[in-house]
């Protein structure tokens, strides 16, 4: 180490000077380079997005059977709002907005490469308070800001359109079911009055005899229950744990209807059937109509808490930082150039074939880089 510090001391001319000349050239660059402003939007997510809202009603109707049967799984969060800005779509959206194609002077015009640079650009994440950031970065302060408000736009956009879709995939499969209940209602309708025309006969329509409507009523919360775990089966997957206690909670039901007895036989066979579509009726019809209005209603789901704003600073490249980057390198260098003359300097001295070997070596690539 001494003799390392008193290498650096003979030659501390050329150290100043290489840490003078690396300073220039770092205040040089930090003075060309193109500072770039920031901008950020902050989104707010919506506080509920339940994909089954319209069986929350059911919940009041399970209150009264055993265990975990009253409770009916919701699904509380919002589509994956990162993977939705970083998709290609967005990109490409916004790319084509903003021309980003010429803004970020791309030679071949290449989407791929415009696209890498706008995610260079680009940052989103979430916050420790749950809220959406959109940060922005861009030479012009005025496009920063619109970049980052269009991407909270973009959002909000393509998010309805997964929801709107989704609560048309849900309208269609309980429109389906409800279609169904109704062809099974007419035939059990059919079926009791063949029995007491040709019986002569009139059977009690109320069911409160031998326990038919709570039979009923239970028989109709697993059929919504099925509904239930169809839809989730189809947006989650088989493997979500929240299918998996839809689909655990729907045996227990059908667990539950098995411990009742068969009532009856004839007449209240069929009038149980009756009673059983329904009971269904009764759930699937504001059910299909809950469908329908999620379907179609037009509220935004994901709100602009703080619209981006021109920056009034450029945010980096920080000056102070390339020009410590560039003394720092500036040290390196010098501190090499002095050890490796230093270097020469001693072989010289005490091996005088080495540095002749070194001299030869230097003439064969001098030759080499004229010829």
């Amino acid at each position: 180490m001494l003799d390392l510090l008193l290498v650096l001391a003979r030659w501390r001319k050329t150290l100043v000077i290489g840490i003078l000349a690396s300073m220039i050239v770092g205040i040089g660059l930090a003075f060309i380079v193109k500072r770039e402003y920031k901008s950020v939007a902050r989104v707010l997510p919506p506080k509920e997005t339940n994909t089954l809202s319209g069986l929350a009603g059911l919940a009041s109707l399970a209150k009264s059977l055993p265990g975990n049967l009253a409770r009916f799984g919701k699904n509380e969060d919002p589509y994956d709002f990162v993977a939705i800005l970083r998709s290609r779509t967005i990109l490409e959206d916004v790319i084509a907005k903003f021309d980003l194609i010429r803004v970020y002077d791309i030679p071949d015009a290449s989407i791929e490469k415009a696209m890498k640079a706008l995610v260079d650009n680009t940052e989103v994440d979430w916050t420790e308070e749950n809220v959406l950031e959109i940060r922005v970065w861009d030479v012009d302060a005025q496009r920063a800001a619109a970049m980052a408000n269009y991407y909270a736009d973009l959002l909000n956009k393509r998010n309805f359109e997964l929801l709107t879709q989704e609560a048309r995939n849900n309208r269609v499969f309980i429109e389906q079911r409800l279609a169904q209940n109704r062809e099974d209602l007419r035939m059990a309708e059919d079926s009791l009055q063949g029995y007491q025309e040709r019986r002569g006969m009139v059977v009690p329509s109320d069911g409160s005899a031998s326990g038919l409507s709570s039979f009923a009523e239970l028989y109709a919360i697993r059929v919504k229950k099925e509904i239930e775990v169809g839809i989730l089966r189809r947006t989650l997957g088989e493997t979500h744990p929240q299918y998996m206690q839809a689909q655990l909670e729907l045996s227990m039901i059908s667990k539950e209807l098995s411990r009742f007895p068969e009532i009856g036989i004839g007449s209240l066979r069929l009038l149980r059937e009756v009673l059983i579509q329904q009971k269904i009726m009764e759930m699937m019809v504001p059910l299909y109509e809950q469908a329908r209005i999620n379907e179609h209603k037009d509220v935004p789901v994901a709100y602009l808490l703080d619209p981006a704003k021109p920056g009034e600073r450029p945010d980096r490249p920080r000056r102070l930082v390339i020009v410590a980057i560039a003394v720092f390198l500036g040290i390196v260098v010098s501190s090499i150039v002095v050890v490796l003359r230093e270097h020469v300097a001693h072989l010289r001295a005490s091996s005088p074939e080495e540095y002749q070997k070194l001299l030869a070596l230097g003439r064969i690539f001098r030759f080499r880089a004229r010829t």
